[in-house]
């Protein structure tokens, strides 16, 4: 059996992946997001995010809410579950319906980045990945 050790990182790849980290957070902080709840939104406000939807088992409220606020893209950010899977479907399709483009890339990149897999934390998470 193979030695599953932690991969550590030279000091480039880590400088790129903290550049590459601040870039979406960035991304996030501006643009248009919707999570699965509240808790999710709490976290993505500390970060400094200011445009956060809840679908918080509403989702088809969410979605008119986002088109009322005539939203161009949006950024989901659903849990990496499997109920996080199919919601985030359902968001993609109706968001869609309703011409606004979906933004499902983010979601799996800052996840990967900061080793998560709901985004009721990511503030801490973001502030631990700096640190370290």
């Amino acid at each position: 059996m193979k030695d599953k050790k932690k991969k550590s990182l030279k000091p480039s790849e880590k400088s790129e992946m903290v550049k590459r980290a601040e870039k979406i957070i960035l991304k996030i902080k501006e643009g248009k997001i919707v999570v699965e709840g509240k808790r999710d939104k709490e976290s993505l406000k500390r970060l400094g995010a200011s445009s956060v939807t809840t679908s918080a088992g509403k989702p088809f409220y969410a979605c008119e809410k986002l088109s009322r606020l005539n939203a161009e893209e949006v950024i989901i950010l659903t849990d990496l579950d499997r109920k996080g899977e199919q919601l985030l479907k359902f968001l993609e399709r109706e968001l869609w319906s309703r011409g606004i483009k979906t933004d499902v890339k983010t979601r799996k990149e800052i996840s990967g980045i900061l080793k998560i897999r709901d985004f009721e934390n990511i503030d801490k998470k973001y502030e631990e990945f700096k640190k370290s």
